[in-house]
């Protein structure tokens, strides 16, 4: 049980690939909220970034989702309405279920890519 307590906990700050062109820094991480004030229809989250010098040039975000902690387990796309949307949906929540939830937020930007991993019990986030 302490291993999975380890890899939520590590998961939670793990920072992802943070590639950089030239001296400028990859974007920070992505600071993610998630509500579960549909449950079980959806739970929806949102993020946002810190202000950058250069904040004029385009960010993109991939979202997606998995069921457990598990780095093999299968991921779904959390619904977003265009790739620069800074929030997205998860259908269909399993009810009742202990099992986390992982939402994966990658913003991607000229500079580089970041992550922010967050695991969530939908229960445990509901309004």
């Amino acid at each position: 049980m302490a291993p999975r307590l380890v890899l939520v906990l590590t998961l939670t700050f793990w920072v992802g690939c943070s590639l950089c062109c030239g001296r400028e820094a990859a974007p920070t991480q992505p600071r993610v909220r998630c509500q579960a004030s549909r449950y079980p229809i959806a739970v929806d989250c949102s993020w946002t970034l810190p202000p950058t010098p250069d904040s004029s040039r385009p960010t993109s975000f991939i979202a997606t989702y998995r069921l457990g902690v598990a780095a093999h387990g299968e991921s779904w796309p959390c619904l977003q309405q265009t790739p620069e949307a800074t929030s997205c949906i998860i259908p269909d929540i399993q009810m009742f279920s202990m099992v986390p939830y992982v939402l994966n937020i990658t913003a991607v930007h000229p500079r580089g890519v970041s992550s922010s991993f967050v695991p969530f019990v939908p229960e445990h986030v509901s309004e």
